[in-house]
């Protein structure tokens, strides 16, 4: 967790480039570690949760609460498959009994439910946040439509049409760029997902053998087929 001397006066900017701005102070739980930072923006005092940051030790990066979630639980998903393959492969080398695998096994599997039930909630709120900016997408587009039937019509002048139509672009690069970003993580979080299931039944070993079996046979194929 982040401590409030490590957050304190360091600079903070919105992951798509909506605004930036200084952290002036900070909320905190029983423990110490920062649940929430307030920073200045142009005057204007934010307080954003710490499950909508990300802190890289010089600056803060405001984020989608479901993306910074969706890249924890990614990685927590990440710990478990490493734990879970390393629990069969001992079992496959007869490195542990079966009464401590089964054991072992048991209080994975309930941190293997707990994760999957947050990588099907996240997933939902990706998809909710996704339809939510493809509909800003459309609505930007249809100002876009305003702006320029207002310039050919001449309510404004030369100048007014680029400047409102700069602005407005730069919200749909932005809008465009979180997209994208929902949608790799989204395939990265139903990859790992998967990952995680064939691990936690043991399917992984039997995919590597197979792997290994095709790799025997295209060697043996090749050495036949050499003059």
């Amino acid at each position: 967790m982040v401590k409030p001397y490590e957050v304190l006066g360091k600079p903070v900017r919105e992951r798509y480039g909506r605004f930036v701005g200084v952290v002036v102070a900070y909320e905190s739980d029983l423990l110490g570690d920062v649940k929430a930072i307030i920073y200045s923006s142009n005057g204007i005092l934010i307080r954003t949760e710490a499950n909508s940051f990300l802190f890289d030790g010089k600056e803060i990066e405001i984020a989608p609460s479901s993306i910074v979630e969706s890249r924890e639980l990614i990685a927590q998903m990440n710990t478990l498959i490493i734990k879970l393959q390393s629990l069969f492969k001992l079992r496959e080398n007869n490195m542990v009994s079966e009464k401590s695998f089964e054991k072992i096994r048991e209080e994975l599997n309930s941190t293997y439910k707990s994760l999957s039930e947050k990588a099907n909630n996240l997933l939902n709120r990706l998809n909710s946040r996704e339809q939510s900016l493809i509909s800003r997408r459309e609505w930007l587009y249809n100002l876009f439509t305003n702006l320029e039937i207002s310039k050919r019509m001449n309510w404004i002048s030369d100048d007014l049409y680029i400047k409102s139509y700069e602005q407005l672009e730069k919200e749909l690069f932005r809008v465009s760029h979180e997209i994208d970003d929902i949608r790799r993580i989204k395939i990265d979080l139903e990859a790992i997902s998967e990952e995680l299931r064939k691990s936690i039944t043991g399917e992984f070993l039997t995919e590597s053998k197979e792997e290994e079996e095709s790799v025997v046979t295209e060697k043996s194929e090749i050495k036949e087929m050499s003059p």
